[in-house]
Parts: structure tokens; C-alpha cells; sequence
């Protein structure tokens, strides 16, 4: 396919929701219909390829829209805040996102608002800013000294290496964005290296609260 083609192709916005299942007239769909109206303008040149790649994305996470769709449909959801407010913000993640990893924690994110259900607007925009500044490595970090998840990354790297620079760098920018705090020794303090692990991180209010949110987990 030549760029004239892509650029004049127009975007079936129906078409790709039905292939995963949500279907005109239902909630879920006109969530999408309002997210795509009110997002920001992308350029034509590369909007097809992006809502291509949308839903590849979609039909990948099929299993985790029907759970939306099930929370979309509580009584005490306010729809209008949902489809003005809070869609246009995930719909641009799930379209602008570069790590198709992240989807399931953005998606995961939008059924905490709907599951809480949490109306804060700068609430939920802090949420979505901070999981939008961290990667895949950094979420999962995150989740090990969170308890949620095994030790990562898994196996052995030699100090120094590539690997121990793009961990400790990960560590640093949870450290950064408050969403862990860090023991630190003498022997750090002074300017030797420290190894991170759960026996001397733990997680900050907020970083306890974001996890959960990202992750779907409800407060006990």
C-alpha cells in the first residue's frame, strides 16, 4: 500500500470495533465513538496505521473489554463524565502508546476508574501521567517490590553491564516519581552502589495506590 492510499483511506471505526466484539448501539461503543471525537487530532498520514495497530491491540485484550463493558453497565456510573472526561485520556494512550506491553495496564487503569468508581479528574489524570512516563521494565519493577510480581529481571547480570545501567536507571525514576521509598546505608550514602530488592524498598501511599490502580486491584 503507497502513502496516497493511506492517506486517503478512511477509517472504519465500526469495523474494528466489531471485529472484538463491541457492537454499535452498546455502551462500550459509544465510550469509543465519544474518545475518538474528542482526542486530538492526528495527522492522516499516520492515523491509519495507528488505528491499525489499535486494533491489533483491541482484539489481543478482547477478554479484558468485555470486562469493561460489564462495568460500563453498573447503574452508578456517570457516563457522560466516563465519555467526556476520562475515555479521551485512554483512548490517546491505547492509540499513542508505543509498547504494545503497556495496553493491558491502561486498560486495567480505565476499569479501576469505572470499578471504583473514582470521579477525581486530577486523580485519574496523575494516575494515567505516571503510568504514561514509565515503561515496561519500570511496571515491573514496580510489581516485584509491590509483591505482585516475581524478581525481575530474571536471571544473572554482571555489575556494570547493560542490563544493571537499565535497572538502576528504572530504579531511579520509581525513586523520582515517589513511587517508592528507598533504605539507603552508609555505604551508598558515600557512593557505592546499592542492590535493590524488597528488604530494603518499599513502596510509598502513592505508589501503593498506583499499582492497584494500573492493576485492577480492588482496596480490601
Amino acid at each position: 500500500m503507497d502513502i496516497r492510499s493511506i492517506i486517503s483511506s478512511p477509517i472504519d471505526l465500526k469495523a474494528i470495533l466489531e471485529s472484538v466484539g463491541i457492537e454499535e448501539g452498546t455502551i462500550l461503543y459509544e465510550v469509543f465513538e465519544a474518545g475518538v471525537f474528542l482526542a486530538p487530532y492526528i495527522g492522516k498520514a499516520f492515523q491509519f496505521q495507528k488505528f491499525r495497530r489499535l486494533e491489533k491491540r483491541l482484539q489481543e485484550h478482547e477478554h479484558l473489554l468485555k470486562q469493561i463493558e460489564g462495568s460500563l453497565s453498573k447503574p452508578n456510573i456517570d457516563i457522560d463524565f466516563i465519555k467526556e472526561r476520562v475515555f479521551p485520556i485512554v483512548f490517546e494512550d491505547l492509540l499513542e502508546e508505543h509498547d504494545d506491553m503497556k495496553i493491558q495496564y491502561i486498560l486495567n487503569g480505565f476499569k479501576s476508574v469505572l470499578d471504583g468508581p473514582i470521579y477525581d479528574e486530577e486523580r485519574i489524570l496523575a494516575y494515567f501521567d505516571t503510568l504514561r512516563g514509565l515503561r515496561y521494565l519500570d511496571i515491573r519493577r514496580l510489581g516485584y517490590f509491590a509483591g505482585l510480581d516475581e524478581i525481575y529481571p530474571e536471571g544473572f547480570y554482571f555489575i556494570g553491564s547493560e542490563m544493571d545501567a537499565l535497572v538502576n536507571y528504572a530504579d531511579s525514576k520509581l525513586a523520582n516519581l515517589s513511587l517508592i521509598y528507598v533504605m539507603r546505608t552508609w555505604g551508598y550514602i558515600g557512593g557505592e552502589g546499592q542492590e535493590l530488592s524488597r528488604e530494603n524498598v518499599k513502596l510509598s501511599p502513592y505508589g501503593e495506590y498506583f499499582i492497584k490502580f494500573i492493576s485492577n486491584v480492588e482496596d480490601e
